[in-house]
């Protein structure tokens, strides 16, 4: 279902991927006829500017990404040139991540909100050193840095409100892994080794604690896989796929995952079979056209399995569209 369309008032919906709400506001960024990149909200009222992150004196350049609580946050590059992050709670707007916290920029990618309050975001110090960080109204923590045991990171790192943040990270023995850090400690969700060759760049998590990651054997097969504290579970391996990118796991543990069927094109599909399971997929017929790219990740994904994806048809039409997979 579009909740927003180009034309009259948006000319573009890219880079970035919209956010879902639990209550079901969408928010994304788009350009307006009059040049400028903002971000709006989508409701069943109708479609707003999301007047707290936009203003006069920055832009956006990252997704957005929204709580239960009424919590926005978004990269914003300043008049400057300078990139922070902007966290907005209700009326108090506040920077994170800024030069004079000792950090060189944010990113990439964008950062990830929770209901407690809390931003989880990639950065990189003024020393060059890339790390993991997690914001509240207080300040700033680390939650890994590069150093001894990494040497860097990939995707997004994804928190939730029982203050855990799941990030990817590529160790500097050669391996890759999937972690989780809470105020007590780091724990190893899943690393290369025995099993897994590689792993993707772009894992999940929910509240219940299960991570849903994308990776690649030995023997060059790839699948999704959840990881639960009882071990390992496969939701798709090889077979009608050929290429396995992410996956995102809701709270009920349903998973949407990105991956290319053999002899087709890249989707998001929420089970083991590309017809019977089709989210959607480049070149299939969407809304009186092709679909011809789109863009969604963690923040795309409410606790009702709800997903918002932003998508550019083949007859140069944009659209955010709201899914409820099977």
């Amino acid at each position: 279902m579009p909740v927003a369309e180009s034309g009259a008032e948006f000319d573009d919906f890219g880079p970035y991927a919209p956010a879902m709400g639990d209550d079901g506001t969408v928010a994304f960024t788009a350009r307006t006829r009059e040049g400028r990149d903002d971000v709006f909200l989508a409701t069943e009222s109708g479609v707003r500017a999301a007047n707290a992150l936009n203003g006069p004196g920055h832009t956006i350049v990252s997704h957005p990404d929204l709580n239960a609580r009424g919590g926005l946050c978004a990269y914003v590059e300043l008049a400057s040139g300078e990139r922070a992050l902007l966290l907005a709670n209700g009326k108090r707007v506040a920077h994170f991540a800024d030069r004079a916290s000792g950090f060189h920029t944010v990113g990439p990618l964008g950062p990830t909100l929770h209901d407690g309050g809390t931003v989880a975001f990639r950065a990189e110090r003024e020393s060059g050193r890339a790390g993991i960080y997690l914001a509240d109204p207080v300040g700033v923590r680390v939650v890994a840095e590069a150093g001894d045991r990494f040497v860097g990171f990939d995707g997004l790192p994804v928190g939730s409100p029982n203050g855990s943040v799941v990030y990817r990270a590529n160790r500097r023995d050669g391996g890759e892994g999937v972690y989780r850090w809470t105020p007590q400690g780091t724990m190893t969700v899943v690393e290369t080794g025995d099993r897994f060759a590689a792993l993707g760049r772009f894992p999940s998590a929910n509240e219940a604690g299960e991570v849903a990651f994308a990776a690649t054997d030995h023997a060059g097969i790839g699948g999704v896989y959840v990881a639960t504290p009882d071990g390992i579970e496969t939701v798709a391996e090889g077979g009608a796929f050929g290429t396995y990118r992410g996956a995102l796991i809701g709270e009920d543990g349903a998973v949407v995952f990105f991956a290319t069927p053999v002899g087709g094109s890249l989707g998001a599909f929420s089970g083991p079979d590309p017809e019977s399971h089709r989210v959607l997929e480049i070149g299939r017929p969407l809304v009186g056209a092709g679909v011809a790219d789109f863009a969604l990740n963690a923040v795309s994904l409410n606790c009702h399995g709800q997903i918002v994806v932003r998508i550019r048809l083949d007859d140069g039409r944009q659209l955010i569209a709201v899914a409820e997979p099977n």
